[in-house]
């Protein structure tokens, strides 16, 4: 029988080091390393009391127990606009999501299908045979930028400072599981970020209908929860909960798409079995918690996974192939939290 959580941290061990380029490369024999001998570790130098967990079934079991397990939010990371939502505990957690959950439904996500597979193509046509170019920078990140505004009903012309705002919270937001020092301003960074976004999404609710979508993105949605007054979705609440939507919604998808990419790269025989029966694309019965579990799972999944499979469906139907683009054309994000790179350098061939 598994020693409680709680006996199993005790047990003594060396910090892995998640700010090191080899351990971003491939942190997979490490994590193998620490689910073999110290699935539970408590860490010795981190900022904040912390605790990592190397287990599936030990990770499924914390998120989905949220009677014993709690959010806790970091102090230091900015909470000017609402209550930062997402890290909210039952019962205030649950109207929110009670709320939410149907605004991730099919009929908003066929709406947008089409104009993400449409502007998928169009960026892969433009770098097909055209030699090295970065994936990450050209094609994933715009890709997933566009389906989030196309999603919220933001203005396309804003694609730039998204961008940047959903950067810095994917790269400094775990900076307190970190050595003291490792990560240098990333506090101040995310409370830039995320004043910035929170402001920028306030002016959005003071001029409804300006976005460059059909009317029924997220925001209009907001907009008439806002006309109606309801107590448990006021101003402040949707305010936050877009925040976080923004800084949260394309990153991490952005960096799947590549880590897609590269699995297909690393096992040819996977996507040969792809191209032979395209029907493998549709989702499989879902066994991992790449999502999260439980009441915290992530919002945006079935939106992350219509992009996924959009992107492999445009690559099959316009039969291109990939490839490496030269020989360190895989650069690892170093950031504790994500695993996918800072670019992604590939070759594109086939049919124009």
């Amino acid at each position: 029988m598994a020693l409680p959580l709680e006996t199993q941290a005790d047990m003594p061990g060396h910090d892995p080091d998640f700010m090191s380029r080899e351990f971003s490369y491939d942190p997979f024999p490490v994590l193998a390393e620490y689910r073999n001998s110290r699935p539970v570790y408590r860490h010795q130098t981190s900022q904040i009391p912390c605790i990592s967990l190397f287990r599936h079934q030990d990770i499924a079991r914390v998120l989905k127990d949220d009677k014993r397990y709690k959010m806790l939010l970091p102090g230091s990371v900015y909470t000017g606009f609402g209550s930062r939502s997402f890290y909210l505990d039952p019962p205030v957690h649950t109207g929110i999501r009670q709320y939410l959950n149907p605004q991730f439904g099919h009929s908003r996500l066929l709406r947008i299908t089409e104009p993400v597979s449409n502007k998928c193509r169009r960026l892969l046509l433009q770098y097909a045979n055209s030699g090295c170019f970065d994936f990450y920078t050209e094609v994933a990140v715009p890709l997933s930028v566009f389906a989030l505004c196309e999603f919220m009903g933001l203005p396309h012309q804003d694609t730039d400072r998204i961008t940047e705002w959903g950067r810095i919270a994917s790269k400094n937001e775990m900076s307190a599981c970190c050595s003291p020092g490792q990560m240098p301003d990333a506090d101040e960074k995310l409370d830039r970020s995320y004043w910035e976004t929170g402001n920028y999404v306030s002016e959005l609710f003071n001029r409804p209908g300006e976005g460059d979508t059909e009317e029924d993105g997220l925001l209009d949605a907001f907009h008439s929860v806002l006309k109606e007054k309801r107590n448990d979705m006021n101003r402040e609440v949707l305010i936050d909960i877009s925040v976080m939507l923004i800084t949260a919604g394309f990153d991490a998808i952005a960096m799947a798409m590549c880590n897609l990419l590269r699995s297909f790269i690393e096992h040819p025989d996977q996507w040969r079995l792809l191209e032979q029966d395209h029907s493998l694309i549709n989702p499989q019965p879902i066994r991992h918690i790449g999502f999260g579990a439980g009441i915290h799972a992530c919002i945006g999944a079935a939106l992350s996974r219509l992009e996924l499979q959009s992107m492999l469906q445009v690559l099959l139907d316009l039969r291109l192939n990939f490839k490496p683009g030269d020989e360190d054309w895989w650069e690892p994000v170093v950031c504790p939290m994500m695993f996918g790179p800072d670019a992604c350098k590939i070759i594109l061939s086939g049919r124009k």
